[in-house]
Order: C-alpha cells, then sequence, then structure tokens
C-alpha cells in the first residue's frame, strides 16, 4: 500500500507510543 520503509516505521512507531501508553495508563490505575 504505502513504501515498505513508511509503512514498517510508521507501525513500529505506533505500536511503541501504543505499549508505553498502555503501560502508563495501568500504572497509574493500579497506583
Amino acid at each position: 500500500m504505502v513504501r515498505n520503509g513508511f509503512s514498517k516505521t510508521s507501525a513500529s512507531v505506533v505500536v511503541f507510543f501504543i505499549s508505553a501508553f498502555f503501560h502508563e495508563y495501568l500504572v497509574l490505575t493500579e497506583n
């Protein structure tokens, strides 16, 4: 669909931010 380099990079960045946000959310809610 999109260029391989862009799609792979954007996907990695999106997954990273989602996991980081989800981790922070769990930490804040558990405490």
